[in-house]
């Protein structure tokens, strides 16, 4: 950079300008050592690292000299997208379009909060899962979808212990599993 007139020598920079008046006097190395150092940080700031390893891969006669050229040109609209045509619209632009295409239906943005599946969908899917268990395994399923212990439910429904319900409720799992097609744990007694 220094032989191609970019930075300026270190002589050049101490006949230039009265460094001594201003800086003190400063050796030609400690100058060397300051491009040395500032040099590729400025070319890392400015991705000119990827400039020189694409004109370094592809050597044409234009990259040795300083006048612009064709090669130089395109490679600058390529990299900078220069001759792209990009109309940004704002996204009430965007509304009104809409709007015009489609007979002035107004354009909703779907609501996320909102989940079809889980409102609509998982309580049909449970409804069909519950018509094909008995009915003691139907109640014990709703009493702990209801949050009661399986004491409670052990009690209510005549089990001599919660682990009987324990068991049932594994079974019941497992039935579930096989009746969606997914494995929710239940074969590798991770859940109760």
């Amino acid at each position: 950079m220094e032989d191609e007139g970019v930075i300026p020598k270190p002589q050049e920079i101490l006949k230039s300008s009265n460094v001594d008046e201003d800086l003190g006097y400063i050796s030609e190395e400690e100058i060397s050592e300051t491009f040395t150092w500032l040099v590729p940080k400025i070319m890392a700031k400015h991705n000119m690292n990827e400039i020189i390893a694409v004109a370094a891969e592809y050597r044409c006669f234009e990259d040795f000299d300083y006048r612009k050229s064709r090669q130089k040109i395109d490679f600058y609209r390529k990299r900078y997208h220069t001759r792209a045509k990009i109309s940004v619209e704002s996204l009430d632009e965007i509304k009104e379009k809409y709007a015009e295409n489609t007979d002035g239906m107004e354009w909703a943005i779907p609501d996320d909060s909102v989940n079809v599946e889980s409102i609509v969908l998982e309580p049909i899917a449970v409804n069909e899962f519950l018509d094909t268990l008995s009915e003691t395994d139907r109640k014990i399923l709703t009493m702990r979808m209801d949050d009661v212990t399986l004491e409670k439910i052990a009690e209510e429904l005549g089990f001599k212990t919660h682990s009987a319900v324990h068991k049932r409720i594994r079974k019941i799992g497992l039935a579930y599993g096989k009746f969606t097609g997914e494995d929710f744990g239940f074969s590798q007694k991770k859940i109760i």
